[in-house]
């Protein structure tokens, strides 16, 4: 079975991209997760793809099942006179670990939101005999989801990962610098292919 695991759907960007790009067909199972309530609302992603069959998920991927804070960035979007909730850049990463111009004034909103542990979720819903694909554009929370990834047994059934890293927002950019090395070493070194993902 082929899977496209889609992390940090937001308005289906990165979805559309790489379904056109790793030629994404029907006979692939798609999920995807987008963890900020008012993005997924306004998205409602399924009218906008007929020709797949995608399962859609207002969860925000996390080491653990259960409810996780989200903070939620809004913004000025292009086009519209009102401030949207739907923002580039709500995350469930501690917000002290962001450099302070970075969230200062836009994260106007908390929210407690659904959250699956995405390692489990792989374990239990695929096997070594599958071919995974997975994006993870998860504003920070990428670190600590691929640290539990990394040690865990479902590495074997990964075969390409598309990942956009944030350590550049982050108060302490060379730690996060050396956690990013960590991990892509372990990946690479178990076969699996990375691209960054923009």
């Amino acid at each position: 079975m082929k899977y496209f695991l889609d992390g940090g759907t937001h308005f289906g960007q990165g979805l559309r991209n790489i379904i056109r790009k790793e030629k994404i067909d029907h006979t692939w199972s798609i999920h995807s997760w987008e963890a900020n309530p008012n993005t997924y609302k306004e998205y409602n992603g399924g009218s906008h793809w007929p020709h797949a069959k995608i399962n859609f998920y207002n969860q925000a991927l996390s080491t653990q099942n259960g409810e996780i804070e989200l903070l939620v960035q809004s913004v000025k979007e292009k086009g519209r006179d009102f401030i949207s909730a739907t923002g580039q850049g709500s995350t469930t990463h501690p917000l002290g670990e962001f450099r302070e111009n970075v969230h200062q004034g836009k994260f106007t909103e908390k929210l407690k939101v659904p959250s699956i542990d995405f390692v489990q979720w792989i374990e239990k819903n695929t096997t070594g005999k599958d071919y995974v694909i997975i994006k993870l554009d998860i504003e920070g929370n990428e670190y600590s989801i691929l640290e539990k990834l990394v040690k865990s047994k479902c590495t074997k059934q990964i075969s390409k990962m598309y990942i956009e890293w944030h350590g550049h927002f982050m108060a302490d950019p060379e730690k996060y610098k050396e956690r990013r090395n960590q991990i892509e070493a372990v990946l690479t070194n178990k076969g699996i292919q990375l691209e960054d993902w923009r």
